[in-house]
């Protein structure tokens, strides 16, 4: 037991405590475990920055920025800053989730036309080389705070060549997690994948599974908008339902199911079952991570299409577009009656 926990924390780069857990959901195969990194390891980390130079109340700037690292390859995922007034950026937060930062960060960065920004970015770039971003990446797991603070105060100076006052708030998190919050950032890495997946299915009729993590499942059903396996195609994503018990299948089922309960899914395999005339469909989640569900030819499963969520934001604007004018009717019609009962009443 000891000796996979040392394996698996010399393999992955983790501590003591994610190796135990990666080791416990892979019900202590040590093989399983390894394949565990994306969802385990804290490899990745998100810094929020918040910064302030120039005269107390004459030329006074703020900066704001932020940024997105692999840690453990000192690779930069994404870069975005903003440097204005004191107006548009002293009252934002940092201590926030990080997609709630980034929104109020590209709305002023929407707003703002300094000559500042591209000479400010490429600074940035020029500054968190790899072997910065690898050191700010350890400092931040031995939990000292100062000396990222000191680095990244530093490399800021560098670039404005000013004094700054500085805010800044740092977060490790796994890969998996920012996938799920930013799938954009890595579209390069899952086109490879995919065509890895497709290279492998090419060469073997049936992919063995043995090494990878597979979780019991269903599909959600809808009756009127699903489609029957028989119309499914390999690459179709689905919104499915994770229903293994076993701890790994617990743990996991919260990292990737969304407000809803349900994960989405990529189909991997369709097979159909002579014996028990039903089909066998094999899904993927992420890398290493399967599932698998027997359905019933005449089920109809629920599917997503390219641009389905665009347009229920777009029925929801609809639908409080005609909210906000039965509302503004309703307003209108009692203010005329409150006129007509006034001039009624006064004469």
């Amino acid at each position: 037991m000891e000796e996979k926990i040392k394996v698996i924390q010399q393999v992955l780069e983790i501590n003591e405590e994610e190796a135990r857990k990666a080791l416990k959901l892979a019900e202590n195969d040590l093989d399983k475990a390894l394949k565990m990194e994306e969802y385990i390891a804290k490899n990745y980390l998100t810094i929020q920055v918040k910064f302030r130079y120039g005269g107390q109340n004459y030329n006074e700037q703020y900066g704001l920025i932020s940024l997105i690292w692999n840690g453990k390859e000192g690779e930069v995922i994404n870069t975005i800053s903003v440097i204005d007034n004191k107006e548009k950026i002293s009252d934002i937060l940092i201590e926030v989730d990080h997609s709630v930062f980034m929104k109020a960060l590209k709305q002023i960065s929407e707003e703002t036309t300094s000559n500042l920004e591209y000479q400010f970015k490429k600074g940035l770039e020029d500054q968190f080389n790899p072997t910065v971003i690898y050191q700010i990446f350890k400092f931040i797991k031995e939990e000292t705070p100062s000396k990222v603070e000191d680095i990244i105060g530093e490399k800021i100076r560098n670039i404005i060549e000013e004094d700054i006052e500085l805010e800044l708030y740092a977060e490790l998190i796994t890969k998996e997690k920012l996938l799920k919050i930013y799938p954009e950032y890595f579209q390069d890495n899952i086109e490879s994948e995919d065509k890895s997946d497709n290279e492998s299915d090419n060469n073997s009729n049936k992919k063995n599974f043995n090494l990878d993590i597979n979780l019991n499942c269903v599909p959600v059903i809808s009756a009127t908008k699903g489609k029957r396996v028989q119309e499914l195609s390999i690459g179709d994503k689905l919104k499915v339902q994770i229903t293994d018990n076993k701890e790994i299948g617990k743990y996991l089922n919260n990292l990737l199911k969304d407000s809803s309960g349900t994960a989405t899914a990529i189909i991997k395999n369709i097979e159909l079952n002579k014996n028990l005339k039903r089909y066998s469909i094999t899904v993927q989640f992420g890398p290493n991570i399967y599932g698998t569900m027997l359905v019933e030819p005449e089920v109809k499963i629920s599917t997503i299409s390219e641009g389905e969520k665009e347009s229920k934001e777009f029925t929801s604007i609809l639908g409080n577009n005609k909210n906000t004018i039965v509302f503004s009717g309703i307003i209108i019609a009692i203010i005329l009656l409150i006129i007509l009962f006034l001039k009624f009443y006064y004469l």
